[in-house]
């Protein structure tokens, strides 16, 4: 009997086009088709590879092979997370000292889900989507997570990618079926899931930046409320305690002085001889207190009775 070549559909020898692609057929064709025919069992007309219901009678195409293939991929995939549960201690060790790469085990597992072909028809499609959605990791957003292993970020990817595998056959095979809307609302739930968690992060991240600047902002209020003075003759100094470390002390008499300072003593330290002379000059301030605070800012009040005490280097007494 003679047989298209391209789908396999029957025709009469007097046909110049095939009725069911329209392939053009030829005299030098070859009679017979020699690869595998699928009818339907229902009306036993010719059924294309690809093809998921009977173009004729509308049969939905239930092969025998259909949660074969889902028990083989599921073995398969259950012997590999075994190997990889038996690891030795060394191989953890190793594991632990380079976690950025994927042992030979782990990439096997990842290749299996990646490569393994899903069946065309109604059954294997959903229950491969099913499968695969179930496996999908909802905290594993961001596969550059630095929070989470390669191997959990590539498991994550390769289950993604066998979901979408399944989803985008689903939709040429069967569009119009409940089954597809199942796995449509699948999809729509993991993007649920995925904005959930980036708002999340969002929320977070937003937090953390609204908690820095409250803290700095408080941190500004209150050491402005610390310099801060209600007596109406209180004044600013103008300059820190360390602006004036290092300069003469008579200098320093006549700024502070000048400022308002009525109480101002001195502190001669006497301290000088042949070797400190070479770190300090005579009559070099070594620190400066007002009203017991050798630690001021420019910001800082003061009333004019406050005691200053100039503290600075100088030669003993002879």
């Amino acid at each position: 009997m003679p047989y298209c070549t391209k789908c396999g559909a029957f025709h009469n020898e007097d046909e110049k086009f095939c009725t069911k692609c329209g392939n053009k057929l030829n005299e030098h064709r070859s009679k017979y088709y020699t690869g595998d025919l699928h009818k339907c069992p229902n009306c036993g007309e010719m059924i294309n590879t690809f093809e998921a219901k009977c173009g004729i009678c509308g049969y939905e195409i239930r092969g025998t092979k259909c949660s074969q293939a889902v028990i083989d991929f599921s073995k398969k995939l259950e012997e590999l997370e075994k190997k990889r549960s038996n690891m030795t201690l060394l191989d953890n060790f190793k594991k632990m000292i380079n976690s950025s790469n994927l042992d030979s085990i782990e990439e096997q597992i990842i290749s299996h889900i990646t490569n393994f072909p899903i069946p065309n028809n109604k059954e294997d499609i959903f229950e491969f989507a099913i499968l695969a959605s179930s496996n999908i990791d909802a905290k594993v957003v961001d596969e550059e997570d630095e929070l989470e292993s390669s191997y959990h970020k590539a498991l994550n990817s390769a289950w993604r990618a066998k979901f979408n595998q399944a989803y985008k056959k689903a939709k040429a095979f069967f569009p119009e079926d409940e089954e597809f809307k199942q796995i449509q609302s699948l999809v729509h739930e993991q993007t649920k899931v995925k904005e959930n968690k980036e708002k999340s992060k969002f929320i977070i991240t937003l937090s953390v930046i609204i908690g820095i600047v409250l803290i700095a902002g408080l941190a500004l209020l209150f050491g402005y409320l610390g310099n801060r003075n209600t007596d109406p003759n209180a004044f600013k100094i103008g300059c820190s305690s360390d602006a004036l470390k290092g300069e003469n002390y008579q200098d320093v008499y006549y700024i502070l002085e000048s400022k308002g300072f009525t109480n101002i003593r001195f502190n001669d330290l006497n301290d000088l001889n042949d070797f400190t002379e070479w770190f300090y000059d005579d009559g070099e301030v070594k620190s400066v207190s007002i009203g017991g605070d050798d630690d001021f800012s420019k910001h800082k009040y003061f009333t004019s009775d406050e005691v200053v005490v100039i503290t600075y280097h100088s030669y003993p007494d002879e």
